[in-house]
């Protein structure tokens, strides 16, 4: 069995006003020490645990975040040099760090692909200043001299992150970050509409409503239509790729594959059960072991969870293969709930040699998440 790893780096210089991943501030300029400590207890952490798995292999590592590039390259090199050491690491496994505009440059892109990174994820969100303030983004704006520097650095897979339907966004401001990405083509670019996340700061000050939500579902298949003629294929609700470059390591969550998640706030999914790190900074970098949180859970989760992942996929799920995965009948009710929200249209019910491909379309892409619950609450 092949499984992916994921490394949670919990740094941020300062937290933007509308995440709510679990991160806390530092500075690498004033105090390196958090962060070389933590990348000690992560070793230790990985040494713990990989051993558990010797047996099967990994094939994806993703570094995220908080803010990964904040890491050195000496530091990214040691925890990808230790797994190897640890595990077998499929020969041609994709190697995946979010890096930030600020921390960019030639001297860190050349150590991380040195240290053995394969896949650049550049958290461009907008070019747009007005924007990044409105959404208070911390960091400096992510200017055309450092998409310069980024794209001249050849034999890496780049990857580019872009945010939509920000309040005050107009179709002008959107076509000038898909132009300019129109000039570089990125492999991959991941465009997501701004969630405004309760208990964010963003949430404080940004007022959600009907026409707010009108505003986004405008930009949002703006954008779809946009890429697409770039030549991008639409594979994941928020995920756009050239053929062949669609993010491995983020495709386990979606297909049901296996994953171990290290560090503070990483979540794991191994052998059907899920599992998570709950623990402080602080508690991580003083606690002998590490303590995982197992997810109590009914006996329709996998079911839910399947059905929750799955249709995120432009592809959707194919009923056959979930009935095989889960071995088990889909409840009578919920492929009622399935054939009503077709009847609505926003979603698709397709024959295909005995088997029912089910799909979001239209607005059902828009508003996923409250489509999948009225397809799933009858579980929960």
């Amino acid at each position: 069995m092949k499984y992916g790893i994921y490394i949670h780096i919990p740094f941020c210089r300062k937290k933007c006003d509308y995440c709510n991943f679990y991160s806390i501030a530092y500075n690498p300029e004033k105090n390196s020490s958090p962060l070389k400590k933590y990348t000690e207890r992560l070793i230790k952490e990985l040494s713990g645990r990989l051993k558990n798995f010797s047996g099967d292999s990994a094939d994806t590592i993703f570094f995220g975040g908080g803010t990964p590039s904040l890491c050195t390259p000496g530091e990214i090199r040691r925890i990808i040099s230790f797994i190897r050491d640890e595990i077998y690491l499929e020969p041609d496994a994709e190697v995946s760090i979010e890096i930030n505009p600020e921390d960019l440059s030639a001297d860190k892109l050349e150590g991380y692909r040195e240290a053995g990174v394969s896949r650049f994820v550049l958290g461009m969100q907008t070019l747009s200043e007005k924007l990044n303030g409105i959404i208070g983004r911390s960091g400096a704006t992510c200017s055309p001299e450092k998409l310069e520097l980024f794209f001249s650095h050849k034999n890496i897979t780049h990857c580019i992150d872009l945010i939509t339907g920000i309040p005050a966004q107009d179709l002008p401001e959107l076509e000038k970050d898909l132009k300019t990405l129109a000039c570089f083509i990125p492999e991959h670019v991941s465009a997501y509409t701004l969630s405004i996340e309760k208990g964010t700061p963003l949430h404080s000050r940004i007022r959600h409503d009907p026409e707010f939500d009108d505003h986004q579902r405008f930009l949002f298949e703006e954008t779809i239509k946009r890429l697409k003629i770039i030549g991008y294929r639409h594979y994941e609700i928020s995920n756009f790729a050239l053929n062949g470059f669609e993010c491995r390591h983020n495709m386990k969550y979606w297909t049901f594959d296996p994953y171990l998640g290290f560090g503070t706030s990483s979540h794991s999914f191994f052998n059907d059960e899920r599992f998570c790190n709950n623990m402080s900074v602080a508690e991580y970098l003083s606690s002998e072991n590490v303590t995982l949180t197992r997810d109590e859970r009914s006996e329709n989760a996998m079911l839910v969870e399947y059905l929750m992942t799955g249709l995120r996929l432009i592809n959707g799920i194919s009923l056959n293969k979930m009935q095989k995965r889960l071995e088990r009948e889909v409840p009578t009710n919920i492929l009622d709930r399935i054939n009503f929200l077709r009847e609505k249209g926003l979603l698709s019910v397709e024959l295909n040699n005995g088997d029912r491909i089910i799909r979001l379309k239209g607005d059902g892409l828009m508003f996923a998440d409250s489509v999948i619950y009225q397809i799933v609450e009858q579980l929960l």
